[in-house]
C-alpha cells in the first residue's frame, strides 16, 4: 500500500508542476498546447480522489464520528474540567504544587481539543468558510484552526487569529522555544524531526495552509479542512498527506509543551493576535 501511495503522490507531484508551469507560461504557449490545460486540471484531480481513495484505507476520515454526546454537551462537560483545574492551580501554595497542576491541565488541554476535532470531519471547506457549528456551513482551514481553539477554552480572537498567515497563527500561539521552521525538506525528514520532538499536539503552517498535527505518541495525524478533494475537514495519516508533502516551507508550534499558553487557557487569558 505504501508504494502504492509514493507511487502515485510522484505522480501527483509531476502533474501538478506541468500545471504550475502552464499557469505561469500561459501567455507564450502555443494554441496547440492550451487545450490540454483543462485535462492536466482535471487529471490532477482524479489523481487526488484516487490518492484519498486509496489512503481512506490506510485510516483515513472524512466524516465525523457517531455520538450521542453533542459538541456543545461535549463543550460544557470539557469546562467542568478546566474550571476545576483552575480552581486547583488557584489554591496552590508552592511553585512545585502549580507545576503539578500544570502538567495534568496540559493533558486535559490536548484532550480538549483532540476531542472537538473529529465533530468537524466531513464539515465542506471553502476559502471563505466562516461556520462556528460542526456540519454547518462551511469552514476554511484558518477558521478549523481558530474556531477549535476557542471552543476549547483558548481566549483566541477566532475571525482575526483565522485571517493570519500560517507562521502569525503559530506565533500568536507560542513562542519561538516552541517553534520550528524547514524550507526544501523532504516530508519524510520534516516527520522525523517531529517524531523525535515527541508526541503532542502542534499547529502546522504550510506555504497557504493551516491545520493540526496531532502525535500520540505511535502515529502522526494531519488534522485540516483541506482545499484539496475531498475538500473538507479531514484528518488523515501525516506521512501519506499531499497538503504536507507538497508544501516547499513548513513552520510548526508546539502548542501542547508551552506552559505560558496552558496557563493561559487554564486561567481564560486573552492570546492577543501576532500579524
Amino acid at each position: 500500500m505504501k508504494d502504492n501511495l509514493d507511487y502515485k503522490r510522484l505522480t501527483l507531484i509531476l502533474a501538478f508542476g506541468v500545471m504550475v508551469f502552464i499557469s505561469a507560461n500561459i501567455n507564450t504557449i502555443t494554441l496547440i498546447v492550451k487545450p490540454y490545460y483543462q485535462a492536466i486540471l482535471n487529471y490532477v484531480g482524479g489523481q487526488l480522489n484516487n490518492f484519498n481513495a486509496d489512503a481512506e484505507n490506510n485510516d483515513y476520515q472524512s466524516k465525523a464520528p457517531k455520538t450521542t454526546v453533542s459538541y456543545n454537551s461535549a463543550q460544557d462537560q470539557l469546562l467542568q474540567e478546566r474550571q476545576l483545574l483552575a480552581s486547583a492551580y488557584k489554591k496552590a501554595s508552592s511553585a512545585s504544587e502549580k507545576k503539578v497542576i500544570i502538567d495534568e491541565a496540559r493533558v486535559s488541554f490536548v484532550a480538549s481539543i483532540t476531542t472537538l476535532l473529529p465533530y468537524w470531519y466531513g464539515t465542506p471547506w471553502d476559502f471563505n468558510g466562516i461556520s462556528q457549528t460542526p456540519q454547518q456551513g462551511s469552514i476554511a482551514c484558518g477558521y478549523y484552526v481558530s474556531t477549535v481553539l476557542r471552543d476549547s477554552g483558548l481566549d483566541v480572537e477566532r475571525a482575526k487569529l483565522a485571517q493570519q498567515a500560517s507562521e502569525n497563527i503559530i506565533k500568536s500561539l507560542t513562542d519561538d522555544t516552541h517553534i520550528k521552521r524547514f524550507s526544501n525538506q523532504s516530508l519524510a525528514d520534516f516527520l522525523a524531526v517531529v517524531d523525535e520532538w515527541g508526541a503532542g499536539l502542534y499547529v502546522v503552517g504550510l506555504d497557504f495552509h493551516v491545520g493540526y498535527l496531532w502525535h500520540d505518541g505511535e502515529q502522526m495525524r494531519f488534522i485540516h479542512a483541506t482545499a484539496l478533494p475531498p475538500s473538507r475537514a479531514i484528518s488523515e495519516p501525516a506521512e501519506t498527506s499531499p497538503a504536507l508533502n507538497n508544501s516547499r516551507y513548513r513552520v510548526i508550534g508546539k502548542i501542547s509543551a508551552d506552559d505560558e499558553l496552558i496557563k493561559k487557557w487554564l486561567l481564560q487569558s486573552d492570546i492577543t493576535t501576532k500579524t
